[in-house]
């Protein structure tokens, strides 16, 4: 009977209801997780307690793998990060830019590096170093 009818428009309004606050629920959510990560460098899943300051390293053969960087830099102290920066891969190796990135526990291997590391060669290629100032 007419009784029926008057079910859809409920159900409807109910359900619009429904989907309105779980919409509010998200965007507070993402709202929360935006101020979270505010704090900058931490959890990037690496150990922590480096001297939070980096050096480039430039001039690298494009065949100088991030494990090459860390051996090469790794005579001065003990080593918290080395990458090299790549720009997608060749077939499965990835393709380096050319220049990398070192960062070292200790400030004082972070200044030593500085100074004896640049112009000396890793893969054939002088290297230049210098402190990366972008971190």
């Amino acid at each position: 009977g007419p009784g029926g009818m008057l079910m859809p428009p409920a159900a409807m309004a109910a359900s619009a209801r429904f989907q309105g606050g779980k919409g509010m629920m998200m965007m507070g959510g993402m709202a929360r997780n935006r101020s979270r990560s505010r704090g900058g460098k931490g959890g990037s899943g690496k150990p922590a307690g480096g001297c939070g300051k980096r050096l480039y390293v430039g001039n690298l053969a494009f065949t100088v793998s991030w494990q090459d960087l860390k051996d090469h830099f790794k005579v001065i102290g003990p080593i918290r990060d080395a990458t090299v920066a790549t720009d997608g891969n060749i077939g499965t190796r990835p393709k380096s830019r050319g220049f990398g990135f070192v960062e070292y526990f200790k400030l004082e291997d972070h200044e030593r590096a500085l100074q004896m590391m640049t112009e000396t060669e890793i893969g054939g290629r002088k290297i230049w170093v210098r402190e990366d100032r972008d971190m």
